[in-house]
């Protein structure tokens, strides 16, 4: 049996205010901001964002287990790209991210990374500017 591919994390604090100061946003839907840059890294390296407004440890967890599959499962389908990527997870009405499903949630993360594709077709790699 194949090891699943491993995720890299952001974890720096450096690491997301570069992002914030320096990324683009895709924006899926009103509820999750996707921010992204070209890294140096040469691979994908993800973090989240869920602040408690979101709800409770369970669902905060649930989301970045979530998130955590889906990432994996674009490494399994070789499109990822060398950038890094912020999942910033906005207040919603009510009880809306306890009463969310995967299915819902890897459509708005596919619509997302559509977006974010679809910037970076002009950015070539060897370029070492930010996009």
């Amino acid at each position: 049996m194949a090891s699943k591919p491993r995720i890299s994390v952001l974890t720096r604090r450096g690491d997301f205010l570069a992002l914030l100061k320096n990324g683009q946003r895709a924006r899926p839907t009103d509820w999750l901001v996707m921010n992204f840059y070209v890294n140096r890294e040469g691979r994908m390296r993800c973090g989240w964002t869920l602040p408690r407004h979101v709800g409770p440890a369970v669902i905060r967890n649930r989301l970045k287990r979530w998130s955590r599959v889906w990432f994996r499962d674009l490494l399994l389908a070789e499109r990822s790209q060398p950038i890094d990527v912020n999942l910033v997870f906005r207040k919603a009405d009510g009880d809306f991210y306890k009463k969310l499903d995967y299915e819902k949630f890897a459509r708005v993360l596919d619509r997302g990374w559509k977006q974010i594709e679809r910037r970076l077709e002009g950015h070539s790699p060897a370029s070492d500017r930010r996009v």
